[in-house]
């Protein structure tokens, strides 16, 4: 991870869970399939924040890949 934002990430698992906040107890704001293109705007400890259709969540870091797979 090189620390520069924002940038293009996708979704590498079947379903991925977006929430409200870093935390895997948080709400889930929307779920998206694998190979979905997601605008990464920061790094919060093990969870990257997100920007999809105009909104804002969390995505687990392991989730995501650099490249479309």
């Amino acid at each position: 991870d090189n620390g520069s934002y924002p940038k293009t990430m996708y979704t590498n698992k079947s379903s991925v869970i977006i929430r409200y906040k870093p935390s895997k107890d948080s709400e889930i704001l929307n779920s998206l399939n694998k190979g979905a293109k997601v605008k990464v705007t920061a790094k919060e400890g093990e969870w990257y924040k997100v920007s999809v259709d105009g909104k804002t969540g969390y995505i687990r870091g392991d989730q995501l890949s650099e490249s479309q797979t």
